[in-house]
């Protein structure tokens, strides 16, 4: 990379040893026991002409088996709305592809289950995590959540990976799915903004969960009088200002829940 270019997502390997950047039509692979630029080029679609065979456009997600439990397995996805199976082993075409799990949104957020089995996607505007089974490629289920804008909702896995929580636009909460019924158990908040993020804790009985979106203010004739600190930034509001509209974020930050210790999975069940 001969100039500064942001990675639009990243992604640990099991084993720490090696971070997966991913860009435009292409995965960097950099070894975390040499810092500094060098690295790998994987191209996510290496034959042009086999648009089938791998993803385009921007690689949005990456995602590994927590445990490793599939060895040398992950996926991809991109912002045109493709998703794919790949092994880090090989270099080359993808294992398996899906064109359109979200109906043409762009992916946001993948995670694959503990036992390698299971993925789950999210997507832009798309008010459902897909749940899908690696080793036939179909759709098992779907799990409701608000997510009417572009913000990008995170989902996880309790360590016992019985539990899905996702995040929520507009109800003040995170949402949390039993995968053994397929049925949602709870949430979590009261939060005062979009439950954006949730992340469980690997073994200590903690949810995190972070809240806050980007809103969007039309000015009226009052507010020109107030004071400007900057250029396009308002005194005690921190937001950006565009003709006409401010964007203002009232109540962004994290909140840690204490949850219950799920027992490991059965194997029984809806999704198992």
């Amino acid at each position: 990379m001969d100039e500064l270019t942001s990675a639009h997502s990243l992604a640990f390997t099991p084993g720490g040893d090696k971070i997966f950047a991913g860009f435009e039509r292409i995965l960097r692979v950099f070894d975390t026991a040499r810092p500094g630029r060098d690295h790998e080029d994987r191209p996510t679609r290496p034959h042009k002409r086999s648009p089938e065979r791998g993803l385009n456009g921007i690689i949005s997600t990456i995602a590994f088996s927590p445990l490793d439990a599939a060895p040398g397995m992950f996926v991809a996805g991109s912002f045109s709305g493709s998703m794919a199976l790949y092994d880090y082993r090989m270099r080359g075409d993808s294992l398996l592809l899906w064109p359109d799990p979200h109906q043409g949104q762009g992916l946001t957020t993948l995670r694959l289950s503990y036992d390698g089995r299971l993925l789950f996607s999210g997507a832009r505007k798309d008010c459902h995590v897909h749940c899908w089974d690696l080793r036939k490629g179909t759709l098992l289920s779907s799990f409701a959540r608000n997510a009417s804008s572009n913000q990008r909702l995170g989902i996880d896995l309790d360590p016992a990976g019985r539990f899905l929580a996702t995040g929520n636009r507009g109800e003040g909460k995170a949402l949390v799915y039993d995968l053994s019924t397929g049925k949602e158990v709870g949430g979590l908040g009261p939060l005062k903004d979009t439950a954006s993020d949730v992340s469980f804790h690997p073994y200590a009985g903690l949810v995190a969960v972070g809240m806050g979106e980007r809103h969007w203010e039309f000015e009226s004739e009052d507010d020109e009088e107030e004071e400007i600190v900057g250029e396009g930034v308002m005194a005690g509001r921190g937001g950006e200002e565009k003709e006409g509209v401010r964007s203002t974020s009232w109540s962004s930050g994290v909140r840690l829940f204490r949850v219950p210790l799920a027992k490991q999975s059965s194997g029984e069940g809806l999704l198992m």
